[in-house]
């Protein structure tokens, strides 16, 4: 069974008649033998066209939730123009997946996918098509479908299609609402809101101890050293807590190495973009610095200092929730020691960041989220 959209793309006449050619080299049996012929061209052509006129990636196999999170924002930052359609390829057990990313006329991004599995191939331009706000929305949106090792294909896909659609509801209907996947959205009507389960709120002293590994970390990731790197990134793997990362208004759980990753690649975008490499694995051989890809000193300390960050005002803000003042008082001079050694464009905002303990959580959280929105935007951090 094959679902193909009305039209399919070809570069030339020529390459049209390159695809075309094999149906009539033999006589057919009958037409459903021609059909499955067609079919199969038809499919080799959607596929060479996504590969090789696309901005294209792959992965050997099915990425975690950093690894794809981190290969998106990267092919999308180095697009030749930005015009430029991107895509990322991805197998579940033997199947085989294409997320199509195309720029619009109205600066957001067109998503569709294929999906080819056990002879069976898709392209939904109706059902399987949405709009993504910019590459942010895209990554919130499907980066927690790699949230778990690879499994069931049927499960997954089943997840995928429930993003999907619940997307195009949000699309369709201005009443429509999106069950948060594990991530909330910051707006001026939730930003005092109690931002998180209150369950979570035992992951305040795991924040703060992994915080502070990481802070023990420095010298170890400012050194030049290929074995001192390696030994730092063999750190952060064995670092099993998941903490919150904000991309745009959306705020998604992502583990400790996939954080620090992550503002790797944004500092080197921001800073060498001509450095950076295509590959799914690029931020982590540049963490190393092996197989020719690099990172400074100053850029791999930062990474850390961003991250440290992140799970800080996470932690605060889950104490915050839970009221509890004692760990809160301590994280906020915590946020202050660690803001003291940020770059400057935001160190003196965080050194001279407190709460009033007097005010209720809903000023504080108010007060947490205008700070922690700040550092963003000092840092040029999506």
């Amino acid at each position: 069974m094959v679902t193909l959209p009305d039209y399919t793309h070809f570069n030339s006449i020529e390459y049209a008649a390159k695809i075309f050619a094999p149906l009539f080299v033999k006589k057919y049996t009958s037409a459903d033998a021609f059909y499955e012929q067609l079919k199969s061209q038809l499919i080799r052509a959607v596929k060479n066209y996504i590969k090789e006129d696309t901005h294209y990636t792959s992965f050997d196999g099915f990425p975690n939730q950093a690894e794809f999170s981190l290969a998106l924002n990267n092919l999308w930052k180095t697009r030749e123009t930005k015009d430029t359609e991107s895509t990322i390829g991805f197998t579940n057990g033997s199947t085989e997946y294409l997320f199509m990313f195309e720029p619009n006329n109205d600066g957001t991004i067109n998503f569709e996918y294929t999906r080819d599995a056990n002879g069976t191939f898709q392209v939904e331009p109706e059902t399987g098509w949405i709009i993504f706000k910019n590459i942010a929305d895209a990554i919130a949106s499907l980066s927690p479908l790699f949230e778990k090792s690879e499994g069931s294909d049927a499960l997954f896909f089943k997840q995928f299609k429930q993003i999907i659609a619940r997307k195009r509801s949000k699309i369709l209907s201005s009443t429509a609402t999106e069950p948060p996947l594990k991530r909330r959205k910051i707006s001026s009507s939730t930003a005092t809101e109690p931002p998180l389960n209150v369950k979570d709120t035992d992951k305040i002293l795991p924040a703060m101890k992994y915080e502070r590994i990481l802070d023990q970390m420095h010298s170890q990731v400012r050194s030049e050293d290929p074995a001192a790197l390696k030994g730092a990134f063999e750190t952060l793997q064995k670092m099993k807590f998941s903490s919150v990362l904000q991309i745009g208004d959306d705020l998604q759980f992502m583990p400790i190495p996939g954080l620090v990753l992550y503002y790797l690649n944004i500092i080197q975008l921001n800073e060498t973009p001509e450095a950076i490499q295509m590959g799914p694995h690029y931020a982590e051989n540049a963490f190393q610095n092996i197989d020719g890809c690099t990172s400074t000193a100053d850029q791999r300390t930062r990474a850390l200092q961003y991250t440290q960050a992140d799970m800080l005002f996470y932690a605060l803000e889950l104490a915050l929730t839970d009221k509890d003042n004692s760990n809160a008082q301590r994280l906020v001079a915590r946020i202050q020691e660690v803001g003291a050694q940020m770059p400057s464009s935001i160190s003196t905002q965080l050194m001279q960041f407190d709460l009033d303990f007097t005010q209720g959580s809903k000023v504080q959280l108010h007060s947490l989220i205008q700070t922690r929105n700040a550092m963003k935007q000092a840092l040029n951090l999506p």
